[in-house]
């Protein structure tokens, strides 16, 4: 893949350490047209990658056309060139200074530093993986294999700063009362000069998660902070619309909602808030097996990513209708068969394109093209193997 590809490059980073708005109640709704057939989601160009273990790119430098990816069998970090060759390789597990301890879950870019979030903390290193700094809390998800991704995290006035959803109930470890979303905020940010998080954003007042007396498991907001517009956009999980916030003085502050016309997304099932830890599911915490059941069968907002005009976003349909299901597995059976995996395309918020066309762990290199590995379970190959996409106007 030659480097002139990588022309107007960038990614879509978080830009700022947000104060709370309180500025989610005055909604603007809009409809958005659906010009399907108008744009086309092709293949563009390839990098190769000479490594025999399975690799994930999780960011990429414009400033530098350099990835940065994870060996998911050595958990090596690494930073590859945009022809593919490896320019560095580090192992940070273990103890020590600069060490995520026995995993990690997220790696990417801060500027031109980089930046890895390990089991309970994020490390900073500069670009030739000198320990800088770390600071706490992380995730204390470690996956077998693939990570989460990049972290949302960026430099402000010198200081690194992380911005994430909000857990509410700890994977279901908390009951959470009914109500409790009327004042409950969505985010938090913090720094390593911080000694508490700080909370952003509470839940829109017409939101399905304040309205209904019912509770939905499932509802930790999507985000993608959109630097080319300076403006935050967030999606919950169950509801099929796009809330903005325009960054004005240091604080994130309501601008719109939209309306979006998602195929077969549908009204979610929940249980009563008192039922919350009622038959948990055995091996999954405290949490019903229903909230289990409707996870996997709701409709749900997957990821969204927004970067100048273009707007993507990923979810799955789940049941095209209620069902009467109450156990996990067969709940998984059914939407194993039943339920689809979508990307949805928005030029200036009116959708372009939707397509099934897997970008699975994809990074996005610009406005409009994404960097998309190559999966083929049943072909061994001595290389790592990813396509560019690219989002075409339709002659």
């Amino acid at each position: 893949m030659k480097a002139n590809h990588f022309k107007s490059l960038g990614i879509a980073i978080f830009s700022t350490f947000a104060i709370v708005s309180c500025s989610s109640n005055s909604s603007t709704e809009s409809e958005n047209s659906n010009l399907e057939g108008n744009y086309e989601l092709v293949k563009v160009d390839s990098l190769m990658v000479p490594v025999l273990e399975p690799l994930q790119i999780t960011d990429f430098n414009p400033k530098t056309n350099r990835f940065l990816a994870y060996g998911t069998q050595s958990k090596a970090c690494m930073e590859i060139d945009a022809e593919g060759n490896v320019l560095s390789s580090v192992d940070l597990t273990g103890e020590g200074p600069g060490h995520f301890g026995p995993g990690m879950s997220g790696l990417g870019y801060l500027g031109d530093n980089i930046v890895v979030e390990g089991a309970g903390a994020y490390y900073f290193f500069d670009a030739d993986w000198n320990y800088l700094e770390k600071f706490t809390p992380g995730s204390g998800y470690i996956p077998l294999s693939y990570i989460s991704g990049k972290p949302d995290a960026v430099e402000i006035n010198g200081v690194n700063t992380v911005i994430k959803a909000k857990s509410q109930n700890y994977n279901g470890n908390v009951e959470l009362k009914e109500g409790h979303f009327n004042t409950a905020m969505m985010l938090e940010a913090f720094n390593s000069k911080s000694q508490e998080p700080t909370e952003l954003l509470p839940y829109p007042e017409n939101s399905i998660y304040r309205t209904s007396e019912l509770y939905f498991d499932g509802h930790e907001p999507k985000i993608s902070y959109n630097k080319q517009k300076e403006e935050l956009i967030l999606m919950l999980p169950l509801e099929p619309k796009m809330y903005k916030y325009e960054l004005k003085n240091n604080r994130f502050e309501f601008v719109s909602t939209s309306n979006l016309d998602l195929k077969n997304f549908r009204t979610p099932q929940g249980i009563p808030y008192e039922d919350q830890h009622k038959n948990p599911l055995k091996n999954f915490g405290r949490s019903n097996e229903l909230n289990y059941v409707y996870r996997v069968l709701n409709s749900s907002i997957l990821d969204v990513n927004s970067y100048g005009e273009i707007t993507m976003i990923r979810y799955k349909t789940g049941a095209k209708e209620p069902t009467n299901i109450i156990r996990f597995e067969e709940a998984l059976k059914y939407a194993k068969s039943e339920s689809e995996t979508l990307y949805s395309f928005f030029v200036k918020d009116k959708m372009v394109l939707e397509t099934d066309i897997d970008l699975g762990r994809y990074v996005r290199l610009s406005e409009t093209q994404f960097l998309v590995p190559y999966v083929n379970e049943e072909e061994e190959l001595d290389y790592n193997k990813f396509y560019i996409y690219e989002l075409k106007k339709v002659k």
